[in-house]
């Protein structure tokens, strides 16, 4: 058995071990072993920045690099904002501007000159036409005209032979007058003279007179036939030209545009027959495009003609086209409470697709029309915001090749302007452009632990 001696030295060492271990496990939390005095750090006393002290959100580049990424800044300061209405929209042919060719005789068609895609002008030949209602009034211009040619030539010669008829009576009238003073003939010789000069002279008025009737009414019917060949769509100067060479060719009645633009449909195809009811082709200039969007009623009294519209398409995501309004529609469909409006939109060159008349009837987008403005304290370009889901942040110039990307509250305004609320302090220097090489440099720095090489 353990005496009572034995009991209480037992009890003294156990308070001596204990008061040992605590002791050291004071020194083990305080500085660690020797040696090794900021081992949670790294072996050589790194901080969490990194090898060289390098903080989160900083791209630092080389020059090179900063050469490489076109950089530029703007620095952040109070400006303008417009108050927009965001609408959708879609792009209408300019109904001002639209030609469908149609004719005026029917016929078969035996040509065709333009294509679907084609750009026209003003006269130029679309297709041909054979018509026999076309050639029955060519041929009675044709007769028309040959026989007022021959009815000229016919008051010509007639004019000529009449008035040789005067002159030969007028020389017997003298003869005969002469006759009677020197008392060779008698008086009655001398006056029958006298009357047929003048029956003759009564003859030759009735006569240029009845001739010169029928000429004027041959031009009047040559000016007919001309004003139904010309009411049918032929040209005068192809008209001038119908003479008895042209044999069945009178009979070719020309489609022409009757306006400058694109082919934007064709209905005809060779050897069909067509009526005067048919649209051969559709013209639509589209050097200017209509865009129209609906306003809702309650916001149709902020919109007047003239506000200044951007225009953003979704086959053109990165374009803003500038337009104004032109027309508020007179009437609200009674479905939608919304009244049209049209922006009229001159039809500009898109980087990136060199066709001709990028912006065509039928696509689909969105209409920022400007309503408002206000001044506020701080303004960016949209361009220098870089978006992440619900995150915006920018990327704010540190020195010369260093930038840090700084998160920022913004409120949307146009299609090239925000607000910036938080985040940036009025004169900061902000990158509005290479912002996507900033970006990928940030990322590549994040996933690769944060060092910056």
């Amino acid at each position: 058995m353990i005496n009572h001696s034995t009991r209480i030295g037992l009890l003294l060492l156990c308070a001596v071990m204990a008061f040992t271990g605590c002791d050291r496990k004071a020194a083990d939390d305080g500085h660690g072993h020797e040696g090794h005095g900021h081992d949670e750090h790294g072996e050589e006393g790194h901080d969490e920045h990194g090898e060289e002290g390098h903080e989160e959100g900083v791209v630092k580049l080389t020059p090179e690099q900063l050469e490489a990424a076109k950089i530029a800044v703007q620095t952040v300061g109070p400006g303008t904002i417009s108050t927009v209405l965001r609408l959708t929209a879609v792009v209408a042919p300019n109904q001002d501007a639209q030609v469908h060719a149609t004719p005026k005789v029917s016929g078969v068609v035996r040509a065709i000159h333009k294509q679907l895609g084609d750009a026209v002008k003003t006269g130029d030949p679309l297709c041909e036409i054979e018509s026999v209602e076309l050639g029955q009034v060519a041929s009675e211009y044709l007769k028309t005209k040959t026989m007022l040619e021959a009815q000229r030539e016919i008051l010509t010669q007639e004019t000529r032979i009449l008035e040789q008829s005067v002159e030969l009576a007028t020389t017997i009238l003298e003869r005969e007058r002469q006759l009677k003073e020197q008392q060779i003939s008698t008086a009655r010789a001398f006056f029958e003279a006298e009357r047929d000069l003048a029956r003759t002279k009564l003859d030759r008025d009735r006569r240029l007179l009845e001739v010169g009737a029928a000429v004027r009414q041959l031009e009047v019917d040559l000016l007919a036939a001309h004003e139904r060949l010309r009411i049918l769509g032929v040209p005068a100067e192809e008209i001038e030209k119908i003479s008895a060479d042209d044999g069945p060719g009178i009979g070719i009645y020309m489609i022409r545009a009757a306006g400058p633009g694109v082919i934007a449909a064709r209905h005809v195809t060779l050897s069909e027959f067509v009526d005067t009811q048919a649209t051969l082709f559709e013209i639509h200039d589209l050097f200017k495009v209509w865009v129209l969007a609906n306003v809702y009623e309650k916001d149709l009294r902020s919109v007047r003609t003239g506000q200044e519209a951007c225009v953003k398409l979704d086959a053109f995501p990165e374009t803003h086209l500038d337009a104004k309004v032109a027309v508020i529609g007179f009437a609200l469909d009674t479905a939608t409470r919304a009244a049209t409006v049209r922006i009229e939109l001159e039809d500009p060159k898109v980087e990136g697709w060199p066709e001709p008349y990028p912006v065509r009837p039928g696509m689909f987008g969105t209409a920022e029309i400007t309503v408002g403005s206000r001044q506020v304290a701080l303004v960016l370009p949209e361009v220098a915001i870089v978006h992440e889901g619900e995150e915006h942040f920018v990327f704010v110039k540190v020195d010369a090749t260093t930038f840090r990307r700084q998160p920022v509250r913004i409120v949307e305004g146009t299609g090239t302007d925000v607000e910036v609320v938080q985040g940036l302090q009025p004169g900061a220097e902000v990158a509005v452009t290479g912002t996507f090489t900033l970006k990928s440099m940030a990322r590549a720095e994040e996933l690769g632990g944060g060092h910056s090489h």
